[in-house]
């Protein structure tokens, strides 16, 4: 995707995806409610597969509601790309500016995520902790060792928002180098 004149650019989250993710959780949570109500039903109680349908049931339950809140207000942007800086409201207080971004790299084929590097100061500045608080030990676990934007899901193509991205990112760096 062509930045064109380097407008301002909001991302929402993709009608299909959020459909098929609220699918897919209310259809793991009635299996998880069969496999509750199953097990409670036999003349001795197994604990294990009353306890997996309580867990699958509770946690789709939740990740469906999740997602519902999302389809509900799509008319609000999920990302924000401009001249003035990167903004995802997932996990961001305040939209980052180019010049406190110090490299970004892309991973991933489907489910595409723009690592930001950012000094520790930018970092507490914009991201929310609360937010961050429960994903952070998953991240260091899968390899990622910064914020990140995921642009999955989104209404374009995760490769056309990694290349605006970068476009957006290289303008800055060629911006701040001829201002010196």
């Amino acid at each position: 995707m062509d930045p064109g004149n380097f407008k301002k650019h909001n991302f929402h989250y993709s009608k299909p995806h959020l459909k098929k993710n609220i699918l897919t959780g209310f259809t793991i949570f009635i299996l998880g409610s069969i496999v509750l109500f199953d097990s409670t039903q036999n003349d001795k109680f197994n604990i294990i597969p009353a306890s997996v349908g309580l867990i699958l049931s509770t946690s789709m339950l939740l990740l469906t509601v999740y997602y519902c809140r999302f389809l509900l207000n799509i008319s609000s942007p999920i990302l924000e790309i401009s001249e003035q800086g990167i903004c995802d409201h997932r996990s961001m207080i305040s939209p980052i500016p180019w010049s406190e971004i110090t490299h970004i790299s892309a991973r991933g084929d489907s489910n595409v995520i723009v690592i930001l590097n950012l000094t520790r100061e930018s970092y507490k500045r914009h991201f929310s902790r609360k937010k961050h608080r429960y994903s952070r030990a998953f991240d260091r676990m899968i390899g990622i060792k910064g914020p990140y934007v995921s642009v999955a899901g989104l209404d374009l193509a995760p490769l056309d928002i990694v290349k605006l991205i970068e476009a957006y990112y290289e303008r800055s760096q060629i911006k701040a180098k001829s201002a010196l």
